[in-house]
């Protein structure tokens, strides 16, 4: 009678958990095949959790919940699928040698707590940077550097963090505000 109970009990439990997951949106990257894979702490500028590198791709993963965005209640990065069908498609690139190299069919998998975005490519040997919707990854060996700019009135606010991979710490935020004050040149 226990164990009739137990196993009930047991199996209801792994079909809760199994449903949890699949309506989450518990995804992962396929890590098979990968030239490089970094991972981090989520609790960064731009909700940067994992960076997975193939020979003609790129995966980024953003973390939904974190972010400066997130702490203020919006979803800043512009990633939601009526942002993207009505800007004509994600923005990203990758950069290589020094030069940017733009891509014009990333694609963006939407689960319940991340943004997963693919960035594919041709002929880039080394990725020095990604950029998805403005906001950059560079990479160094994992050590990574996380910048955007956001632009207001009369001014503009550059963040930069940085990620040393060996502490597995990111830094704290710098803002750097530039002022273009508005002159009246009537007399």
């Amino acid at each position: 009678m226990m164990r009739s109970i137990f196993r009930k009990l047991t199996t209801a439990l792994v079909v809760i958990a199994l449903s949890v997951c699949a309506f989450a949106g518990c995804a992962s990257v396929d890590e098979t095949g990968a030239v490089n894979v970094y991972k981090c702490s989520k609790q960064n500028i731009i909700g940067l959790k994992e960076v997975v590198l193939y020979e003609d791709k790129a995966v980024v993963v953003f973390d939904k919940f974190a972010g400066i965005g997130a702490q203020k209640g919006y979803d800043y990065f512009g990633l939601d699928d009526d942002s993207i069908e009505n800007s004509g498609g994600i923005r990203a690139s990758v950069k290589t040698d020094g030069k940017w190299c733009p891509v014009t069919d990333a694609d963006l998998k939407d689960t319940f707590a991340d943004y997963i975005v693919t960035i594919p490519f041709e002929d880039v040997d080394d990725i020095e940077t990604i950029s998805v919707q403005g906001r950059y990854i560079t990479i160094n060996d994992g050590d990574f550097e996380l910048s955007y700019m956001e632009m207001g009135g009369e001014c503009s606010m550059d963040y930069t963090q940085k990620y040393d991979a060996a502490s597995s710490e990111w830094s704290e935020m710098k803002i750097k505000t530039t002022l273009y004050p508005m002159t009246d040149k009537a007399e």
